[in-house]
């Protein structure tokens, strides 16, 4: 099984997938600290468009940003943010609307929590 932290709630970093994976403990602790601001940093303008194509409703867009959230999600090890991402773009391209609100605020959630990592 692979390495993982587990910074706080059901937030997962599977650590396995980055290059911290064979770093000593208090530099693999630094480097995903780090790796997640960067993830973040990048992030935030494909977030913000996520979130406005969630509160307009605007199915496409939602599923295209979630695909690319996806991706980056999981080259940083964040699996929950990955899975959550999954399953909005699954919901915008079902047209399974009613799911994208809730599906977003859980995914909100969990950044906040991978964000203070």
């Amino acid at each position: 099984p692979g390495q993982e932290a587990k910074p706080a709630g059901d937030v997962v970093v599977d650590i396995s997938s980055t290059p911290a994976a064979g770093l000593p403990p208090a530099a693999r602790d630094a480097f995903i600290r780090k790796l997640a601001q960067v993830y973040l940093d990048h992030g935030t303008k494909d977030m913000e468009r996520l979130a406005t194509a969630v509160r307009s409703g605007d199915a496409t867009s939602v599923a295209i940003r979630a695909h690319g959230l996806k991706s980056s999600s999981l080259n940083v090890g964040a699996l929950r943010l990955s899975e959550l991402c999954r399953d909005l773009e699954a919901a915008a391209r079902s047209g399974a609307d009613g799911d994208l609100n809730d599906l977003f605020i859980e995914y909100r959630k969990n950044l906040l929590l991978f964000a203070n990592i």
